[in-house]
């Protein structure tokens, strides 16, 4: 008796509520079965249910590695034009963060550089355009709505804010899934594997901007970076040739402005309409 009372005392947890690694058989998260180290429901690692110092350092080094090591993996994809949509659409998904995640980590850094910037060259050039265009139409006769905006361009700079923020850009990203289904129909992508690619053009774009604030050069080198950068990604992703990439591109852009311009126009009569 004293024997078979020993074995049930070894047997037995020693702290109310803790149960022996080798015992669990159930994943404590989602209640499902468990084999081998991780849920295959859940994900939880199953090589442990108490949370030592050392453990949770453990899981803070081995998360911020995982995190290097996707960076990492970005920049060398990002570096070849369309290398990080061609591989996500392969299959290879793991290795990059999430399309819409580096959109957002993208944009933030690009606002972040833009926020810096005393005197932002895109701003004062819409301040001016506004500007003039409110003298030009100033003396006209029947004035439309347009004209009476231009009398505000504090409004018009707002509404091109807005335009430029994460929202609008997430807007025109749309616009841009929309136009490549059209001019790329051959292909035969669906429009959320077109909105990936848009993704990450954009996220590409604000990294780039996010620089040229930074470095304080001249925005329209950007622009032009970002515009051969977007050409060459599109030439890889969809191979046309460089004949049918120039033309289908251009074609591109082209109907990218005509959905921006009817998306601006329920805007700027909101902006125009504002007291």
């Amino acid at each position: 008796m004293s024997e078979q009372g020993s074995t049930t005392e070894t047997t037995s947890p020693t702290t109310p509520g803790v149960v022996p690694v080798d015992s669990v058989q159930v994943c404590p998260n989602c209640e499902t079965a468990i084999v081998g180290k991780y849920c295959p429901s859940c994900g939880q690692r199953n090589d442990r249910l108490r949370l030592s110092s050392a453990a949770m350092l453990k899981d803070f080094l081995e998360a911020v590695l995982k995190v290097d090591k996707k960076l990492l993996t970005t920049v060398r994809s990002v570096v070849v034009p369309g290398q990080l949509t061609i591989d996500y659409l392969e299959g290879k998904r793991a290795r990059y963060p999430r399309p819409l995640s580096l959109f957002f980590i993208c944009a933030g850094l690009y606002f972040l550089a833009w926020s810096r910037v005393p005197h932002d060259p895109v701003k004062d050039g819409l301040r001016m355009g506004f500007a003039q265009a409110k003298f030009d139409v100033k003396d006209r006769e029947g004035e439309s709505a347009l004209a009476e905006a231009l009398r505000h361009p504090d409004r018009l700079e707002q509404l091109s804010n807005d335009l430029q923020s994460p929202r609008g850009q997430f807007l025109q990203v749309f616009a841009l899934a929309t136009a490549l289904v059209v001019t790329t129909r051959k292909r035969r992508l669906l429009w959320s594997e077109q909105l990936v690619f848009s993704l990450h053009l954009q996220a590409v774009s604000s990294l780039l901007m996010a620089a040229v604030l930074t470095l304080g050069v001249d925005p329209n080198v950007g622009y032009g970076l970002g515009f051969a950068y977007d050409l060459i990604a599109f030439g890889r992703l969809f191979r046309f040739g460089w004949w049918g990439t120039a033309w289908r591109y251009s074609a591109t852009l082209v109907l990218v402005g005509l959905l921006s311009g009817l998306l601006m126009v329920p805007l700027f009569v909101l902006y125009t309409m504002r007291a």
